[in-house]
């Protein structure tokens, strides 16, 4: 004869049931197994785990072990244990209040309120900085262009770029210029175009 008794885990929290066989010298005793209790398993529940109480009866808990969580501040991924701002969660227990178990949809979604929600704001002032750092960048990547034109003119030397090719390389830095007053900026694809003859050179 046998019963099924409750196998803890070293937290003394439910893991499973184990079989408690009847001692072959005294009937009616059973062995209950190392670190399992007498007490019948309880019904299993998602999300959830189970302590003994005094009583014989069993403590539930939310349980998010399981699970990926994540920082409602940025939305990083949340490691069970770690410290952070002086905070830690084992994954048992309720969820505290500065974590998550749902994913963050996109870089410009914040926490408000108990949810994800898109800041639009955000979204467009990345956009506007990208742009900004690439108008930039590509300003000083044609600069030499210009610079040794007018150096082989103060040098009395023949140019490598025609009066005409001049001209189009200042309008297309001065469109970089203006660039950011646009009212397309910051969109990509209106982007001020430069001239086909300067990827050859560059």
């Amino acid at each position: 004869m046998e019963k099924i008794a409750s196998q803890l885990d070293a937290d003394g929290y439910f893991i499973g049931g184990v079989v408690a066989d009847e001692s072959p010298l005294e009937p009616g005793v059973f062995l209950i197994p190392g670190g399992a209790i007498d007490i019948e398993p309880p019904e299993a529940r998602a999300g959830m785990r189970f302590k003994p109480a005094q009583d014989a009866t069993w403590i539930e808990e939310e349980d998010h072990r399981n699970e990926v969580l994540y920082l409602i501040t940025d939305g990083a991924p949340y490691q069970l244990g770690r410290d952070v701002s002086g905070q830690t969660y084992s994954g048992a227990g309720p969820l505290p209040p500065w974590l998550t178990s749902e994913q963050r949809p996109g870089p410009f979604h914040k926490w408000v309120s108990g949810a994800w929600v898109f800041d639009e704001a955000a979204q467009v002032e990345a956009e506007i900085s990208a742009e900004r750092a690439w108008r930039d960048a590509e300003s000083a990547r044609i600069a030499w262009v210009r610079e040794r034109h007018r150096d082989e003119l103060d040098a009395d030397l023949e140019t490598s770029l025609r009066k005409a090719q001049f001209a189009e390389l200042l309008g297309y830095i001065q469109s970089l210029r203006d660039w950011p007053k646009d009212p397309d900026f910051p969109a990509q694809h209106a982007r001020p175009v430069r001239p086909t003859w300067l990827d050859v050179i560059l």
